[in-house]
């Protein structure tokens, strides 16, 4: 079942990140071919200027350049076509709607960048034409074309001057005695403005003017002159002082500033502009003045829909326009935590930097405060490192699941755990085929002609040592299918604190002996080291428990032990099934609560096939064991050459160096997972369809929620009985599609997925379907087993590595 949406944005969203490529005609003029940095433009909104973007490195052959606008809510925005990176266009056009450019004649490579027009993000498609034009809606070019050249020219003019009108109450001295500037502005002191861009876009300086007296830049590169630092109050876009900053310098913030601060630097192009901004808390002349009132509060964006209004917030649609604390949201959790531990560097394609941009991929959850949310590896041209599985919107629920999940938000509300960043994913699974029957034990099961929605996130870091303390994790997950057998049809919506088995404790599988250690801390020596700072990183000892503990029934953590798993062969990947498993709880006393009586029972395996670190026995004591990381274990460590056995050749023949696991050539990332749906039961006949928990899923109460304490969740009003089977005649069974009654449990799907390397070295992965068993019935199929139902490949992501 398929749920409609019926916004005209998402539909453009979607069109956007489908990299949909319409073909045009207008004549003879046909408008199909990408240019070379891409089809898709997008501007932010306090951005004046794109930045110069490659059409073609050859002119021959096309005769338009066709823009497509995708959304604007501004007016004076102006498409300009250049040659040979020649700062003069060639041709420009109004582009505040779809506008076609006839490109004058001539010979070398063409260019383009948006004058936009700040207030309102901007994004376009655009193509190159060819075939015969019709009449040029935008007048002739105003100079002649710049001759080919070999390399692009120094531009000497910038597309985006500086404001004129500026006012500007003088610059306070620089390198005297007083100046004391050591506080970083909210969106960081580092400022990078790329080469081909004329603005660094508006950046956050602080919500509160009152405590600052100036602002001190330190500029660490440039080969123009004429670059402008324009400070700016509460968003506002005359600037309240500006100055010269092709040099070190400050700008004294003018007294009676009062609200929030924000800078831009318009750049003059032709070389790369880089500095350091920090504020000032002590300048020449005394300090800022003692403020009078409390700290303003954050100011709320204009009413008139400017681009951080919260009016611009949608959980279905990211990035945002602007970062959380520019739209007015706290964050939650450990917003800012991720940064120390990323190796996130450069600017966007619009000159943002990465790891701000990477901020604006976030969502507003129940407690009004901001959480991190999935972003592709690659946005923009940043490269962020590591991935977070499917992307939701994919998902055919992504409406009822209220759009992309918040990374965290539970867990914040549970003041004993914290969760890193890195190993939040996402898994979506459409139109999955439910199964009568146990498929994780390749057993026969049979098909109920029942479809299902599967969209969940679980944290699941596979490259510390965390997870082998640590059980509690956060979880969410959606279900709905077409079920409609008693009265209506199965759908819920929850999130919580899931016990991954018991706390301190887990199973090692071994070719022989499978050792249960029940006390991992003082049974287990981690050799791991933290990948942002090569600091030891030891099995945590101050693992969180739950308040109920006796729920842990079927759940546990289950690793492959290096020697289970050693001579296992990528050529033969169905060996490789389950290197690293966490099985949620299956016992009676069921996961989600509801007034009345009512639950909600799941039971999960996740499964990671190429995890970063891998535990062994001790060989001096079986009961002891060690973790290092999979790159390690493959090498001898007296003469690092490659161990043999078919895991391990995926890797050079001579260990490659003590960084090499956290590298993007290392295979071991996480990247590669598997997932068993098993047990899904839904009784709600006598409950309300919306309810409040605890953040376990327990002690239910009906709405209106505590966002602060409690966790909403939905589910529909009905029973499906589908873990309830075994019980003949009582409930009424579940039959399969020729109507027969197996009293088996509804527990898993009829899918599977194979998976491998192919001949370039990249992974697979495909859904074929469970293969049907006709002696024993129509209906009748073979289970996938366990790590085949379903495969999540995210193994060839651009740019992911250790920590993901």
């Amino acid at each position: 079942m398929k749920i409609i949406r019926t916004l005209i944005m998402r539909l453009t969203v979607l069109a956007v990140v489908f990299s949909i490529s319409p073909t045009f005609a207008q004549g003879q003029l046909v408008c199909n071919v990408p240019p070379s940095s891409g089809s898709y433009l997008e501007v932010p909104q306090y951005h004046s200027n794109s930045g110069w973007k490659t059409l073609s490195e050859s002119s021959t052959g096309y005769t338009a350049v066709q823009l497509t606008v995708l959304e604007n809510a501004g007016s004076g925005n102006v498409l300009n076509v250049l040659r040979n990176w020649n700062p003069t266009p060639i041709v420009s056009g109004g582009a505040d709607s779809t506008v076609t450019l006839t490109i004058p004649p001539g010979t070398g490579s063409l260019q383009y960048y948006i004058a936009h027009t700040t207030g309102s993000i901007y994004k376009a498609n655009i193509h190159l034409c060819t075939g015969s034009p019709g009449p040029s809606p935008t007048p002739p070019p105003t100079a002649n074309p710049t001759p080919a050249t070999t390399s692009p020219p120094t531009p000497t003019p910038a597309p985006t001057p500086p404001p004129s009108s500026a006012p500007t109450p003088g610059v306070a001295p620089t390198g005297g005695s007083n100046w004391i500037c050591t506080t970083t502005p909210d969106s960081g002191s580092s400022l990078d403005v790329p080469q081909w861009h004329g603005n660094s876009g508006w950046k956050a300086l602080t919500n509160d003017a009152t405590s600052y007296c100036g602002v001190q830049v330190d500029v660490l590169g440039s080969g123009t002159t004429g670059n402008v630092l324009n400070l700016i109050n509460n968003w506002s876009s005359g600037p309240i002082a500006s100055e010269n900053m092709d040099v070190d310098g400050t700008v004294a913030i003018p007294s009676g500033t009062t609200g929030s601060l924000q800078y831009y630097v318009d750049h003059v192009t032709g070389s790369p502009y880089s500095a350091s901004v920090m504020l000032c808390t002590d300048c020449p002349g005394g300090g800022p003045p003692p403020p009078v009132a409390p700290p303003t509060p954050p100011p709320q964006p204009p009413t008139g829909g400017g681009p951080c209004n919260q009016n611009d917030y949608s959980a279905y649609v990211v990035p945002q326009p602007c970062l959380p604390g520019e739209m007015g949201y706290a964050t939650g959790g450990s917003y800012d935590g991720w940064r120390t531990k990323s190796g996130i560097t450069g600017v966007s394609n619009s000159g943002e930097d990465c790891k701000d941009l990477h901020d604006r991929f976030f969502v507003v959850a129940d407690n009004n405060k901001a959480y991190h949310t999935w972003h592709p590896p690659v946005y923009e041209g940043c490269i962020f490192q590591h991935e977070h599985g499917d992307d939701a919107k994919e998902s055919n629920v992504f409406d009822y699941a209220e759009g992309y999940p918040s990374f965290g938000y539970v867990t914040s509300l549970y003041t004993d755990r914290e969760e890193d960043h890195f190993g939040e994913k996402i898994t979506i699974a459409n139109d999955i085929r439910m199964a009568i029957g146990k498929p994780q034990d390749k057993l026969v099961v049979y098909d109920p002609n029942i479809t299902c929605q599967w969209y969940s996130k679980l944290h699941q870091g596979s490259y510390s040592a965390d997870a082998f303390s640590n059980n509690l994790h956060e979880y969410q997950l959606t279900f709905v299918c077409d079920d409609t057998q008693f009265s209506s049809n199965t759908s819920f919506s929850v999130k919580a604190m899931i016990q991954w088995g018991a706390p301190n404790e887990f199973v090692l599988f071994e070719n022989t002996a499978d050792p249960h250690y029940t006390d991992v801390v003082n049974q287990g020596e981690s050799l791991l080291l933290r990948p942002w700072d090569n600091q030891p990183d030891p099995i945590p000892s101050n693992y969180a428990d739950s308040p109920y503990p006796n729920l842990n029934d079927g759940g546990q953590r289950e690793f492959d032990s290096w020697t289970g798993f050693q001579q296992k062969s990528w050529t033969s990947p169905s060996l490789i099934a389950q290197p690293e498993l966490w099985s949620g709880p299956s016992g009676d006393d069921k996961l989600i609560r509801i007034p009345g009586g009512g639950s909600i029972r799941f039971a999960p395996y996740y499964i990671v096939k190429n995890m970063a670190r891998v535990a062994r026995p001790k060989t001096s004591d079986p009961t002891e064991f060690v973790v290092k990381t999979t790159v390690d274990w493959c090498y001898n460590e007296n003469t690092n050459e490659r161990i043999g056995g078919g895991f391990c050749s995926l890797l050079p023949p001579t260990h490659p160096g003590p960084d090499y696991y956290k590298t993007v050539d290392s295979p071991f990332k996480g990247t590669v997972r598997g997932l068993n749906f098993k047990t899904l039961e839904l009784l709600n006949e006598n409950g309300p369809p919306e309810f409040c928990t605890d953040v376990f899923g327990k002690e239910p109460t009906n709405i209106p929620c505590d966002p602060n304490t409690q966790v909403r969740q939905r589910a529909n009003q009905m029973s499906n009985y589908w873990a309830s089977q075994t019980y003949t005649n009582n409930p009424p069974c579940v039959p399969d599609v020729l109507g027969v009654c197996h009293y088996m449990d509804v527990s898993g799907t009829l899918e599977r997925w194979t998976f491998g390397l192919n001949g370039n070295g990249d992974w697979t992965a495909s859904r074929v379907g469970a293969t049907p068993e006709p002696q024993f019935g129509a209906a009748a199929y073979r289970g996938a087993g366990i790590g085949f139902e379903w495969i999540m490949n995210h193994g060839n992501a651009e740019g992911v590595r250790v920590p993901n």
